[in-house]
């Protein structure tokens, strides 16, 4: 009589889409279900109860439904009885067919970057629109940024026509099977006459215009420089070009500190005047993306790729 039991109790586990009936459910008599039944109302089912109900209507359409239900490519199962207690019992569950997605252009990206460390940024001299080449350490930033980014897709890559960007870009390029498009327009803000200086030989040459640059920095302070509004309205323009002429997908674009600051302060509705509130490292990457008819950053100064001891740890004027 107990393999009777058993055989009953693992065909109702399958009828009730259980797929393993643990053997000490069984020894406490009872199942954490109720059921209803053609000959009574809802109460808990036992073993002795599920006996009985199983010559009713529900108990002979559960067993019939198991016998001639078995798993797709599997012959049925003849004798339940022979079905020990927690025996797993698989039911068939057709994968849903799948559907074909809409082809929705991906909106456009901008991945910015800033080039890798140069011998300048090394020696914290303003670099400005001199030309200084990537250092040793700014090689290997720009190779480890490269070897992320080397099974990534894109649809255009721009850089700065200086050299320590466009060495960084050739880098990057290289990994990624596309040559940069060198690009005046996304060159460093001009710095006129305090390019090619440190921070203390400009505080000792120009002390009254680098007492206003550290109480509150200015494009506009620095001698003959390029001033604010033109620096914006370049970058902006270039900015701008770049999306008209890439409408999808993710568009590379290699440059400096500066110009990352004033994408990101456009974003926000800001002057970049001088200000640096966004840290922006060496090989760094930021994303803009164009959400809903507008650009919103989505990532700023990402550097997951670089080992800590090539991060380049301040930034400010003279490091960018």
């Amino acid at each position: 009589m107990q393999g009777a039991h058993h055989g009953v109790v693992a065909g109702l586990a399958v009828a009730l889409g259980v797929e393993k009936m643990p053997e000490e459910e069984v020894q406490r008599g009872g199942l954490a279900v109720s059921i209803a039944d053609y000959e009574g109302p809802c109460r808990p089912l036992t073993l002795s109860g599920f006996e009985n109900r199983s010559k009713g209507g529900f108990g002979q359409r559960a067993v019939r439904l198991q016998r001639s239900s078995p798993e797709i490519g599997q012959r049925p199962i003849e004798n339940w009885e022979k079905v020990s207690i927690g025996t797993e019992i698989k039911t068939a569950r057709p994968e849903p067919p799948e559907l074909p997605l809409p082809d929705r252009p991906a909106p456009p990206r901008l991945v910015l970057i800033r080039h890798g460390q140069s011998t300048w940024n090394r020696e914290h001299r303003i670099q400005g629109q001199l030309d200084p080449p990537l250092s040793e350490d700014g090689r290997r930033q720009a190779e480890l940024l490269a070897a992320r980014l080397a099974r990534r897709t894109f649809a255009a890559h721009f850089a700065s026509d200086l050299k320590r960007a466009f060495e960084t870009a050739e880098i990057i390029g290289a990994a990624v099977g596309m040559r940069p498009v060198p690009e005046a327009a996304l060159r460093e803000i001009y710095l006129g006459e305090w390019e090619g200086l440190r921070t203390d030989e400009i505080a000792a040459r120009y002390p009254e215009a680098w007492a206003r640059w550290v109480e509150e920095p200015d494009w506009n302070i620095v001698p003959g420089g390029e001033r604010e509004a033109e620096f914006d309205a370049r970058v902006g323009q270039a900015i701008d070009q770049i999306l008209a002429q890439h409408s999808r997908g993710d568009v590379l674009v290699v440059t400096h500190g500066g110009v990352i600051q004033v994408a990101l302060h456009r974003v926000v509705g800001k002057p970049s005047r001088g200000l640096f509130p966004f840290r922006i490292q060496n090989a760094s990457m930021t994303v803009l993306e164009r959400s809903g008819g507008r650009m919103v950053i989505s990532g700023v100064n990402d550097v997951a790729h670089l080992e800590m001891s090539l991060v380049t740890e301040r930034q400010g004027l003279g490091d960018d």
